[in-house]
């Protein structure tokens, strides 16, 4: 603590978020992302705290008591995961970034660099509430958790960037797909936002319903 200012609280909060964006960076194909170019996704998602907080209070009925299963599959993990990727095309609009499909990986960078925006307000939030003693557990749980999150949606989302040549795919499912690409894009992308919100959900139910395990 230094005149009133806790550094040690802001290094915690933002320093573990960047040494893991660190070890996605360096471990992704080579040239194939910009760490610098991930930090104005990493405000992306920074800024979707905010679309969370507009949907609540437009829709406050959300914040109702439901059983847990309602509430975190249903409600909070949808909610945080469209957010995020609303964030990530508005990024992409803004900067005029097209090269961010050139390849899939990209996705998966870029989507996690978002989550972990998100984790750090949502621990500044946490920390403001429960006090710093929160973040210790937080910064080794939830932070890993939001950018697992966003691997999973990248991942999904950086399939729609994939072309195929004639009868490489064989299934019908995948004929379909590459025959009407604006289907694709939108099955690939709600597949996408499934996977994420169901393991959100799962995250945040565990936390609710385990007590003290």
């Amino acid at each position: 603590m230094v005149l009133g200012f806790n550094f040690e609280l802001l290094l915690v909060t933002f320093l573990m978020p960047m040494l893991y964006a660190l070890v996605i960076y360096f471990t992704s194909p080579y040239k194939s992302v910009s760490f610098k170019r991930g930090l104005f996704f990493l405000w992306g998602g920074v800024t979707s705290t905010v679309i969370v907080k507009l949907v609540y209070f437009f829709i406050p009925h959300f914040r109702l008591v439901f059983t847990p299963f309602i509430k975190f599959f249903g409600i909070v993990g949808p909610v945080e995961e469209i957010s995020k990727l609303i964030m990530f095309y508005m990024v992409i609009n803004i900067t005029k970034d097209q090269k961010v499909s050139s390849h899939p990986s990209r996705f998966m960078f870029y989507f996690a660099m978002v989550g972990l925006g998100f984790a750090i307000i949502e621990n500044v939030q946490y920390a403001q509430t429960y006090g710093s003693w929160v973040l210790t557990n937080r910064l080794f749980t939830s932070t890993i958790a939001h950018m697992i999150f966003g691997l999973f949606l990248g991942y999904w989302v950086g399939l729609t960037t994939i072309k195929k040549r004639k009868f490489e795919d064989r299934s019908i499912f995948g004929v379909i797909l590459n025959k009407y690409k604006k289907l694709k894009k939108y099955t690939l992308v709600l597949c996408g936002l499934f996977v994420s919100s169901f393991y959100h959900g799962i995250y945040n139910y565990n936390l609710a319903t385990s007590n003290e395990s």
